[in-house]
């Protein structure tokens, strides 16, 4: 299941965002799932620490610049941008947890029709720095700022 399908209305228009949140099932399968800003900031703020919680990692999707995006030298250009930043991992996520998000981060992306994605992000910069689809562009401020050709994401 996709981000669109849990989503009633696309992150593409102007100033929308989308929170995501990665599930782990009891399987031990991820999926992703649409929920609200609020619940985003209560993991964010509480660094999603509950052991009984199911959500292993979050992050926002939005269309909307994030702070910085202006003073970065990206590579990539044209088309549609999507921008993903706020990256928060549950501390007891298993590792295959960076795998996952960097599929659902390029995943989400596609689905609402961008063509490139940039990433402002912290916590997985040493992880994504080895992945040959994720373009290194800068770094500043304690943030590694990412971009990704989601049109030919593999």
């Amino acid at each position: 299941m996709g981000l669109k399908d849990l989503s009633k209305k696309k992150a593409g228009g102007q100033g929308e965002s989308e929170y995501v949140g990665v599930r782990r099932n009891r399987d031990g399968s991820f999926t992703p799932q649409r929920i609200t800003a609020k619940v985003y900031g209560i993991l964010s703020e509480r660094g999603l620490r509950s052991r009984i919680s199911r959500v292993k990692a979050a992050f926002k999707l939005s269309s909307e610049p994030f702070d910085g995006a202006g003073r970065i030298e990206w590579t990539l250009g044209g088309g549609s941008v999507g921008y993903v930043e706020g990256v928060v991992i549950s501390p007891g996520a298993p590792p295959v947890i960076s795998d996952v998000l960097h599929d659902f981060m390029a995943i989400g992306s596609m689905e609402h029709g961008y063509e490139v994605m940039r990433l402002k992000n912290s916590v997985l910069a040493a992880y994504l720095s080895t992945e040959k689809a994720y373009r290194l562009c800068g770094e500043a401020d304690g943030y590694s700022y990412f971009e990704v050709d989601v049109k030919n994401f593999e």
